[in-house]
């Protein structure tokens, strides 16, 4: 492998988790946050789901963008510019119409996912170009969470709010290693973004199907553990800033033990049909579980359980949404994955939001719990390669 590649992959999984580090300091802490400024779980839902509208409307723009001309370094550049002034708005900001403003930035930032994904696996070739989807989710979510566990030990001797500080340092560490990344110009695609997406059609329905399923799972993400599970803990157990901490580190650790060794393990012994089946059981049990958890400590083991299966299924839908795609045109298929998933990340905190103003928290957890069966019938009736 050319001493550039080698290098510009170093650097580029130096960036990775500095990027996400930025973005999940406060995790734990931003539904309660909301609330705390006088917002309803309605209000609080639709500025946590906002990063995946943004997301969902700046993937695919940004993915043809990023294929035009050729180059992905360019975004993640931006990605860390983002991140940075949405952490360093979110320290500033004072009323719920603020957090808003600074949480669809994040959003913003988060779009730039796509092209350091690309590029990320861009440093390797033919079938280890699926492999690397893994390595770099699990940069991805080593980075998270080690957000959340310097976030939730500075909660320890500051406010919470510090966490918004600590994600702006993380935002610009990241970009001083970003400029230090090599890429060499990829070949610009051929054809229009339709003709592209139309060629090959089945690659269309792996991509359809994938991107389906991802709604699907990420709906119960940012609904559950990365949403309002924090504020469950807080109503249901009384639990404190640093128990909220330790609540998100929880799935956050098991998804990166997941997506690093559990997910390809299994894919590769049992096939990625009985991968995914197991995987949105494990997620499902949890949602239709937690209303009948009768202490903390229960609901950190489920939530560590919640963290393997989700680990498990997306590393599996992000290797087949770009099977057998070329290089040139993974910047567009990874594109509209990414921007499809998106509106899970908006409905799920949403429709938590929603059901919990209306019926009580346990209700939305319950309705996500059904979103998490659908996605295991739909599992069963579609085939995969």
């Amino acid at each position: 492998m050319p001493r550039s590649i080698t290098d510009g992959k170093l650097w580029l999984s130096a960036v990775i988790p500095l990027y996400w580090f930025s973005l999940y300091t406060y995790t734990p802490y931003l539904t309660d946050h909301i609330v705390s400024l006088g917002a309803s779980l309605s209000y609080a839902g639709i500025v946590t789901g906002l990063y995946g509208l943004v997301q969902m409307l700046l993937r695919i723009p940004t993915g043809i963008w990023s294929d035009r001309i050729g180059r992905r370094k360019p975004f993640v550049l931006a990605g860390c510019i983002l991140s940075s002034a949405s952490a360093f708005g979110l320290l500033l900001a004072k009323t719920p119409a603020m957090i808003l403003i600074f949480r669809c930035l994040a959003g913003a930032a988060a779009t730039c996912w796509v092209q350091i994904s690309v590029l990320y696996t861009s440093y390797y070739k033919g079938e280890k170009a699926s492999g690397a989807v893994s390595s770099a989710l699990a940069l991805n979510t080593f980075g998270q969470l080690a957000g959340v566990a310097c976030g939730t030990f500075i909660t320890i001797f500051f406010p919470v709010s510090v966490t918004f500080l600590l994600a702006l340092v993380g935002g610009l560490l990241g970009l001083v290693f970003s400029f230090l990344v090599s890429e060499t110009p990829h070949a610009r695609p051929e054809g229009k973004f339709l003709q592209t997406i139309l060629a090959d059609r089945s690659a269309l329905f792996r991509l359809l199907s994938a991107s389906t399923l991802a709604i699907l799972a990420q709906i119960m993400l940012f609904g559950g553990p990365n949403g309002f599970a924090p504020r469950v803990a807080k109503v249901l157990f009384s639990a404190s800033p640093l128990q909220m901490g330790f609540l998100t580190m929880a799935s956050t650790t098991t998804i990166v033990i997941g997506s690093r060794f559990v997910s390809p393990y299994l894919s590769k012994r049992i096939g990625i049909k009985k991968t995914l089946v197991m995987g949105f059981s494990i997620c499902s049990l949890y949602f239709l579980t937690v209303s009948f958890l009768q202490n903390f400590t229960s609901l950190i083991l489920m939530q560590a359980l919640y963290g393997f299966g989700q680990g498990t299924v997306f590393p599996v839908l992000m290797g087949v949404a770009i099977n057998g795609i070329s290089e040139e045109r993974r910047g567009v298929y990874m594109g509209v994955f990414q921007s499809v998933y998106g509106l899970g990340m908006f409905l799920g905190p949403w429709l938590v939001g929603i059901l919990g103003d209306w019926l009580g928290l346990a209700a939305g957890f319950t309705a996500i719990g059904a979103v998490g069966l659908i996605a295991l019938g739909m599992t069963l009736l579609l085939r995969y390669p």
